[in-house]
């Protein structure tokens, strides 16, 4: 399990959502970065998640933890420069420089609950924010 912390509200998810959680925060990042029209390249000078070295040593068979969710819904979305996270009914907005900070500090954490599983399955997945030109227009990216 992996504790979401936003100032003193606590949300644990298993380590597969924080992934998706994760994945959802990354997109939003990219492209609120586009609505301030920085180059979506900055993402990789800013979550330098893979240089940070995971500190727990794999389970040698798969555990599970005694731990219980308490996040039943998520969204992930962006509103101009903010990254929009819906966890139940907590809405936080983080300005997607410090959601960059967030997801970089997140992911070491869903790492490491995934390596305390057992989990070393490094199986990704994908996710695409779909625009049309009209939106892309609007919104002023070119």
């Amino acid at each position: 399990m992996v504790v979401l912390v936003f100032g003193p509200n606590r949300c644990v998810v298993p380590y597969q959502t924080a992934f998706e959680i994760l994945n959802g925060v990354r997109m939003a990042g990219k492209m609120a970065m586009r609505y301030e029209g920085n180059a979506v390249g900055l993402w990789r000078e800013l979550a330098t998640v893979n240089d940070v070295p995971v500190e727990i040593t794999p389970a040698r068979k798969f555990r599970r933890s005694n731990l219980a969710g308490n996040v039943s819904t998520w969204r992930v979305d962006f509103e101009e420069s903010l990254v929009v996270i819906v966890l139940d009914a907590l809405e936080v907005r983080l300005h997607y420089a410090d959601a960059f900070k967030w997801y970089t500090l997140t992911r070491v954490q869903a790492r490491e609950a995934q390596a305390w599983a057992g989990d070393t399955n490094k199986q990704l997945r994908a996710t695409a924010v779909l625009t049309t030109a009209e939106e892309n227009e609007q919104r002023g990216y070119h």
